[in-house]
């Protein structure tokens, strides 16, 4: 393996995730353990998780030529789509992610996360559209809000990933239980939307011809 390029550094983060989340989910099946016990592994998970969805922000930067890539947003952007993606997919059956005996307010807790994950998201892509000083960097965010990319970008990007679950979970604020079909809405919507924007990004990094 070459230890400088970022593939096998990510590879390696990738790797150790997993072992990360394997041993906390078999944990988490194993009884007569103190109700301590699986936070450490926990927290690690979440390091994790972190390092798992901030290391591609490395592996475009080593694209020198590809200047929409080499934002300072990149890194903290991925790691919050990584809070929108967790929190999305744990939304979409609430029932799955508690055993039983499970706390009666996890659907609260995960509309109010993906809530804030959402709203930190979008700010970052509207940073991502706007903050870039390099003139590469420049034609790239024209072609993401050029037609059809700009339609794209409103409709699914906004529109569907970041407004439809944000409305549907500022329900949370006046009914109580927080009906789950909120959620398997919501959680969906918002996974869709950074799709979009993944598609749009890495495709919006490649428009600037390298000579």
């Amino acid at each position: 393996p070459q230890p400088k390029s970022w593939l096998v550094k990510g590879a390696f983060v990738l790797i150790g995730s997993s072992l990360v989340a394997g041993l906390w989910g078999a944990g988490l099946f194993v009884t007569g353990l103190p109700e301590w016990a699986p936070r450490p592994l926990g927290l690690l998970a979440i390091l994790a998780g972190a390092a798992t969805t901030g290391y591609t922000a490395f592996l475009f930067a080593q694209a020198k030529g590809r200047q929409l890539w080499q934002s300072p947003l990149l890194l903290p952007h991925l790691v919050i789509q990584g809070l929108v993606a967790g929190s999305a997919a744990l939304s979409i059956a609430p029932g799955w992610t508690a055993l039983e005996g499970g706390p009666a307010n996890r659907p609260l807790a995960l509309s109010l996360a993906l809530a804030i994950a959402l709203v930190l998201n979008g700010l970052c892509v509207l940073g991502e559209l706007t903050v870039h000083p390099s003139e590469d960097a420049k034609l790239a965010t024209s072609w993401l809000k050029a037609a059809p990319q700009g339609m794209t970008l409103t409709l699914g990007v906004f529109g569907l990933g970041h407004l439809l679950p944000l409305g549907l979970l500022s329900l949370i604020w006046v009914m109580d239980p927080v009906p789950t079909e909120v959620l398997l809405v919501a959680g969906p919507a918002a996974l869709v939307g950074l799709w979009i924007w993944e598609h749009l990004y890495v495709q919006a990094g490649q428009v600037p011809p390298l000579s």
